[in-house]
């Protein structure tokens, strides 16, 4: 409740500035991944064709009657099972990076679903479901010095995500 009613209460006063630091925050964040996230579907592009090359060369190999049908069965499912996931994988990322200019806007979606708790009072099930998308609690950790236990609690909030 206090990470919403922070949130809500920095909305109420600094509205633009929310979102000012929000873009700057996703901006960077889609940098960083977007550098990481190429190299991973450039490597998986790669390997997709050298696929191909491993299939055309098996089903040679299955002709020639170098294999067995069963051995040519089993060897080729993997390489396209493996094939597929590859290729859902670069479909799905190619189309994150155009889904992700759709960030302004989600960022103003969520104003204005925020501005509808600027003085939540006590939590219900309605703004949870409109303000929250997952909560992740961490396992505890022991802080030796003062001999207490911390735990992290992530919110990611609807449209914008870990704030």
């Amino acid at each position: 409740m206090q990470s919403i009613n922070n949130i809500t209460s920095f909305i109420k006063n600094n509205e633009n500035e929310f979102i000012k630091s929000l873009e700057q925050k996703i901006l960077f964040d889609n940098n960083k991944y977007d550098i990481k996230i190429k190299k991973e579907i450039n490597k998986s592009k790669v390997r997709v064709n050298e696929l191909d090359k491993l299939i055309e060369n098996l089903f040679e190999q299955y002709t020639l009657g170098h294999l067995t049908e069963e051995r040519f069965l089993k060897m080729s499912r993997n390489y396209e099972e493996e094939q597929t996931r590859l290729n859902y994988f670069i479909e799905k990322e190619e189309n994150r990076g155009k889904l992700e200019k759709d960030n302004k806007a989600n960022i103003k979606k969520f104003v204005q679903i925020a501005k509808k708790y600027f003085d939540l009072k006590e939590l219900n099930h309605l703004a949870i479901r409109e303000l929250i998308d997952k909560i992740i609690i961490h396992e505890k950790v022991k802080v030796v010095k003062n001999r207490t236990k911390s735990q992290q609690v992530d919110i990611y909030y609807n449209f914008i995500g870990l704030v």
